[in-house]
Order: structure tokens, then C-alpha cells, then sequence
């Protein structure tokens, strides 16, 4: 590759900084169709046609003195027309001759054909971490580690507008987060329950995947997974187990909606996956999250923009060192193109067969989240086994909707009698009522459907089932097993008492 001739990817806010590098120039674009001189004193030099700065006859002025050598043409790759491709060629030839001269190609993006990339360096303009961002924030006096943290992902151009303006660090990441947003990236908020139930093998795996953040665990060459998949129906609590995995690992959960990243060219889309993944390098500690995987990337298998972007994902995921994993959630595992499988160390399967004991906590777990007065021996036992019989084939995420029904139901109900107290009776019907509240949660049950139930959802869910024993169980309890023995005592009480 020659050293007088390469493309820098640019985007437009970081333009002028770059420009500045440079001590004199003439810059060409689409919007002037001229080369204007970084010397305001000179003329522009105007034509349509970019490659006539090669022309040696144009590098003399009026006064018979050569001008700069270095040119800049900006606003053709992306996308690169077949002109000017040929026209790249013959820049190539020309300059290998021409030590003397510099042609510097700058856009946003960058979409040069494979033929072409032996010819022109790509270069990028980094995003500013550690030495260089604490330098860059020390004009401002705003070199806090909130600051810091908060500029991370964001390029020179972008700090220097938006740090300035801020009163607070939590202004820099309301822009940042807006940014994100529009990149298809979405910090996840809080789980809203505290806890995994049911999934007790699920959580025991996680608590080894915490210990793997731990800086000892690096020094004898440990470190977390690259990558996780979370398999199964919709409803059997993927999405919530990524949440309470970044909050069990401490690691920052960021979700990625993969249609997002698609931009109106393959370099557009390219440059939006490589900011992601630059993105979570950068952050320490993090799980970057895709729901819904298989469907992201069905168009991977066509070829295409799809096929490029999963090729730069896998390519990612085999090579990154950082602290970063790879979660994904996905309903059918044989979409899935075949060399992704061995790219993830855990795979769990999530079904909706579950156990009496899974069911019980996950029905407790959702009633002290709506009812803070609950306790778990409210209901009898011949009640708790009638209720675990009723839902016995409901997802996780239906109980949740069964149990808030419930809830709605008695706060419309008592809000109508008396709205003062209505939360405060609403919070101990429970306790003050069981039997009624039992009877409630009994005839809830006709409102909502286990998913289950619907003929073409149990079909798919055997289908999906098929392949069940390539993946490892979230729970070590089975389905068959009684939570309840006939004395009324649940299974573990009977045993170690």
C-alpha cells in the first residue's frame, strides 16, 4: 500500500478536527465541486472532476510556485460509484510514480470493493480512552471519573461540543444515552423482580460466571464466558434472567437491537456493528444482549449485508480479550447457521414444563412484589397444590400477568368503595382475606391462557423441545417431582428434618 495515498473513516463532527492535522491542503467535496485551499488567501481551484488535482499543470499558481501537494476529496465512498472506483485505479497508478504528492480520501463511512482494498489503507479516527481523554477533559476542568465513564464512546468532536455545555456529568450521559438509543443500544434498566425462581442450576451458573469478573480470577488465567444462549419459548424469563445476570455479575447490561443496526448501506451497517463492539470494549465490565437472535440474523444464510455483519460478529466474539459476553436469546436453535454454536460456552434451555417447586417460588416471588404484607404460609398446603396443579404448564412471564390481574382486580374493586385506603387495603387483602384472595387467584386463570394451550404454540414447542438435550437445564428439580409429600411438608423439609 502506498503511504501517499489512504481513506480515513471520519464521521462529519470530527471533521474540522481532522482537517486541523493537516498544515496546508485543498479540500474537494460533492458540495463544491471545487478544491478549496486551507489558505483562505488562495483561489479556489474549481472543476467536477476530482482527479484533475493529479494533473501537474494544476499544482502551479499564477505566480509559476507549485501548491500544496496534499488533497483532500471527501463525500465518494459511500457508495463508490463505478467512476470514481476506476478513477481510484488511476489515482493508484499515478501516485506510486509521484512520491511527492498526497491524495487522502475522508468519509463517514467507507464502502471500498474487495478488489480495491490491496490499493487504499483504511484508516479511523480512534475514540479518545484513558490518557487522552483525561487530557481532553482537562481543558474543561470536568476530568472527574463521572466524567470519564460518561465520555466513553464518544468521539473528539463530541466531546469538545457536549462536555463545554454540561453542568453535571449526567448531562454528557442524557446525550449519550440519546446517541445509543440511535445506534440500536439501550442501557437495561432495573430487574423487575429481585430474583431467579425456580432456576436454581441457572443461578449456581451465574454465581460461578460472577466469580470469573474477579481480578484474581485473570491472574491464573481465568476469565468470564464470551459468550451465553438463553433457549426457549417466549415467557419462560430469558430476558429477565440477562437483567438479573448483569446484576448478579455486576457486569453492565446493554441491549442491542440488532434491525437497528442496518443503515441505508453494507458500510453503514458494518461501521454500526464495529462501534458496538468498540463500544463494549472500551466499557470494562459488560454483557452486551441480543433478544430474539435467530431472527436477527435469519437473513444470514442469503448473503448480503446479514452474512457480513454475523461474519465480523463471530470474528468478535472468537478474538475479543476484553471482559465483554456475548447473551443471546433465541425461541428456535435450528435457525441457527451451524459454526455459531461452538462460539458459546453456556447454553441453557428454558422450558415451560416446570417443576411444582420452581412454580411455587415464582409464584411467591411475584406476590411479595405485589403485596408487601405476603407470606408464604398464607395459603394452606392443600391450596398452594391446588393452585400449582391449576398453572402447572404457565410460563414464568404468566403467572406475573396472573398475579397483577389479581392485584388490578382488587384495587378497582376497594377503589371504588374507599380510594383514601386503597393501597393500604389493597397490600394486606391477603392477609387479611386468604380464602378470598385464593378464590381469586383461582379464577384469574380463566382470563388469562397458558400459551400452552394454543394448539400451534404446543406443536412448536415439541419441535422446540427436540433438541433440548444439547443445551444445560436451568433447574435440577424435575417436573414430575411432588413439591408437597402427603404430610403436608414440601419435599425439602421432609428430607432434612
Amino acid at each position: 500500500m502506498l503511504k501517499n495515498f489512504y481513506a480515513i473513516k471520519c464521521p462529519p463532527i470530527d471533521r474540522g478536527i481532522l482537517l486541523k492535522k493537516f498544515r496546508s491542503y485543498w479540500l474537494w467535496n460533492p458540495g463544491t465541486l471545487s478544491f478549496k485551499p486551507s489558505d483562505p488567501c488562495q483561489p479556489e481551484l474549481a472543476t467536477p472532476n476530482w482527479l484533475y488535482c493529479l494533473d501537474y499543470k494544476n499544482n502551479i499558481d499564477e505566480n509559476g510556485f507549485q501548491r500544496s501537494e496534499t488533497y483532500i476529496v471527501e463525500g465518494i465512498l459511500n457508495p463508490l460509484s463505478r467512476e470514481d472506483k476506476y478513477k481510484l485505479i488511476t489515482a493508484y497508478e499515478y501516485l506510486s510514480r509521484h512520491k511527492g504528492k498526497n491524495l487522502i480520501l475522508l468519509d463517514s463511512h467507507i464502502d471500498l470493493p474487495a478488489d480495491l482494498h490491496p490499493l487504499i489503507e483504511i484508516k479511523e479516527v480512534p475514540l479518545p480512552q484513558g490518557d487522552m481523554l483525561r487530557k481532553l477533559l482537562i481543558q474543561y476542568g470536568k476530568d472527574s471519573l463521572s466524567y470519564q465513564t460518561g465520555c466513553l464512546g464518544l468521539s473528539i468532536g463530541e466531546i469538545k461540543t457536549i462536555v463545554p455545555l454540561a453542568k453535571t456529568p449526567e448531562d454528557v450521559l442524557t446525550y449519550k444515552a440519546k446517541k445509543l438509543k440511535g445506534r440500536g443500544l439501550q442501557l437495561a434498566p432495573e430487574p423487575d423482580v429481585p430474583d431467579i425462581a425456580g432456576l436454581d442450576l441457572l443461578k449456581k451458573d451465574l454465581e460461578t460466571i460472577a466469580a470469573l469478573f474477579q481480578p484474581t480470577a485473570g491472574q491464573i488465567g481465568l476469565r468470564p464466558p464470551k459468550g451465553m444462549m438463553l433457549w426457549g419459548l417466549p415467557g419462560t424469563g430469558k430476558s429477565l434472567t440477562a437483567k438479573l445476570a448483569a446484576k448478579l455479575t455486576g457486569a453492565l447490561l446493554i441491549m442491542c437491537d440488532w434491525n437497528q443496526l442496518l443503515g441505508d448501506s453494507d458500510a453503514e451497517s458494518l461501521d454500526n456493528l464495529s462501534y458496538v463492539l468498540n463500544l463494549v470494549d472500551l466499557l470494562g465490565p459488560t454483557i452486551l444482549a441480543i433478544d430474539e437472535f435467530e431472527k436477527a440474523i435469519s437473513g444470514s444464510l442469503e448473503g448480503g449485508v446479514t452474512t457480513k455483519m454475523v461474519g465480523k460478529l463471530l470474528n468478535w466474539l472468537e478474538d475479543h480479550t476484553t471482559p465483554v459476553i456475548l447473551l443471546v436469546t433465541i425461541n428456535h436453535l435450528s435457525l441457527l447457521p451451524p459454526e455459531m454454536f461452538r462460539r458459546f460456552e453456556y447454553i441453557w434451555f428454558f422450558d415451560n414444563d416446570l417443576s411444582e417447586k420452581s412454580l411455587y417460588e415464582i409464584f411467591n416471588l411475584h406476590f411479595k412484589k405485589r403485596f408487601p404484607s405476603w407470606l408464604e404460609n398464607i395459603f394452606t398446603t392443600e391450596e398452594w397444590e391446588n393452585i400449582l396443579v391449576n398453572y402447572a404448564s404457565y410460563t414464568p412471564a404468566e403467572i406475573g400477568k396472573v398475579v397483577k390481574l389479581a392485584q388490578t382486580k382488587l384495587y378497582v374493586a376497594i377503589e371504588r368503595q374507599t380510594s383514601s385506603k386503597a393501597v393500604e387495603l389493597v397490600n394486606n387483602y391477603p392477609l387479611t382475606y386468604p380464602q378470598k384472595f385464593y378464590q381469586l387467584i383461582l379464577e384469574v386463570q380463566k382470563e388469562i391462557q397458558a400459551s400452552i394451550s394454543v394448539p400451534f404454540l404446543n406443536q412448536q414447542l415439541e419441535q422446540i423441545r427436540m433438541y433440548q438435550g444439547f443445551a444445560r437445564p436451568v433447574s435440577r428439580i424435575s417436573p414430575s417431582k411432588n413439591f408437597f409429600n402427603k404430610n403436608g411438608q414440601n419435599y425439602e423439609t421432609a428430607l432434612f428434618s
